[in-house]
């Protein structure tokens, strides 16, 4: 589980280049991915089905395809202030 977390991690990272990263685990639920720019006051927010992490079907490789399939990164800051929600 702790790879898939990294996997999606890293497309943040990737896809937010200059922003914090912010993680709040609500375990058996969801994981939620808070980035972040200072300057000018930027925010985006990711919360991952709990389920899509621990599936032990999901592996890291797996969970970066399919962020990159659904354009995660693009729905993200379609999102207007919301988080977008990624596995309901």
């Amino acid at each position: 589980m702790e790879e898939n977390v990294a996997s999606i991690r890293a497309y943040l990272q990737e896809k937010f280049q200059g922003f914090d990263i912010g993680e709040q685990p609500d375990f058996e639920v969801s994981y939620t991915f808070t980035v972040t720019k200072r300057s000018p006051l930027t925010q985006y927010k990711l919360k991952v089905q709990w389920s899509r992490i621990s599936d032990e079907d999901n592996t890291p490789s797996t969970i970066t395809q399919l962020l990159l399939n659904d354009d995660v990164a693009t729905e993200m800051k379609t999102s207007k202030g919301e988080y977008f929600a990624w596995g309901w």
